[in-house]
């Protein structure tokens, strides 16, 4: 599941279609109906981006462009579609490493380790580009460089899930193996057992208030407070695979479950 804003509306993917929420009601976009979606994205302009099994398409108010992906690309092993700073797309595969939109035809990029196996990607507001990998850490371009954050150099394990830039610019980790870090560009703290983290496998992340919420292997979400570090368990979810966290203009917490449905969540109750 991804989620995502457009103006003051969420759009949903489903393994049937869009869900669109507009003003407090559920709707389709029926140029999408009964497809199975596999990632949705915001641009930069208004627009937004949307994987399915039919290709990739983008929506700029009633008119939709469509590409082709090719043979290179499988869209059910597409991990995320995500738009970088100059609005350009890229799009990070289970086995077939990153591509990148150029113009109108998608192209494989070259990392320098060349993984295979990209989860997501983060565009720092400094210009740099992080990819998080299943086995070689985050690779990180910063113009015509690139290094690596790994287990040499203090990440809690090489196989990263996910990643995200909270409200001070530090970058939060999760990892398979490893559960959490926060990396401030110098120091990583890191966020395990010892903090009360209830697993090492950490699928997503998301700022909300003076929390940040996690989604941690079976154990469902987990909300750890900024200030004391500690963490506590949602009970209603727990037992469920966590793999969506979206926060919304109206500050609401979206929680996508593998298999469970959609979970909507303000500061004072459960909306959905």
């Amino acid at each position: 599941l991804s989620a995502i804003c457009v103006g003051d509306d969420v759009l949903v993917s489903t393994s049937k279609g869009v869900g669109v929420l507009k003003d407090g009601q559920w709707s389709s976009l029926s140029e999408f109906d009964g497809a199975a979606i596999y990632a949705l994205c915001a641009d930069l302009k208004g627009g937004y981006w949307v994987l399915s099994q039919n290709g990739l398409s983008h929506v700029q108010g009633s008119e939709t462009s469509s590409y082709s992906l090719g043979s290179a690309i499988s869209p059910a092993l597409v991990n995320a579609i995500r738009v970088d700073q100059e609005n350009q797309l890229w799009i990070c595969t289970y086995g077939q490493g990153v591509f990148r939109l150029d113009g109108e035809k998608i192209k494989p990029f070259p990392l320098f380790s060349a993984p295979k196996v990209v989860f997501d990607c983060l565009f720092h507001p400094n210009g740099s580009r992080w990819f998080c990998t299943l086995n070689e850490g985050i690779i990180v371009l910063e113009n015509d460089n690139s290094r690596s954050i790994n287990t040499k150099n203090g990440l809690p394990s090489d196989a990263v899930m996910c990643l995200l830039l909270d409200d001070w610019k530090n970058v939060w980790i999760g990892t398979s193996g490893g559960g959490v870090a926060r990396y401030s560009g110098q120091d990583f703290v890191h966020i395990d057992q010892s903090n009360g983290l209830p697993g090492k496998q950490v699928y997503a992340i998301q700022q909300w208030g003076n929390s940040m919420m996690l989604g941690v292997a079976t154990k469902g979400l987990v909300s750890m407070d900024l200030t004391t570090q500690s963490c506590s368990v949602d009970s209603t979810l727990e037992g469920n695979k966590v793999k969506c966290l979206f926060r919304d203009s109206k500050e609401r917490l979206w929680v996508g479950t593998e298999g469970q449905g959609l979970r909507i969540m303000s500061a004072d109750t459960t909306l959905v």
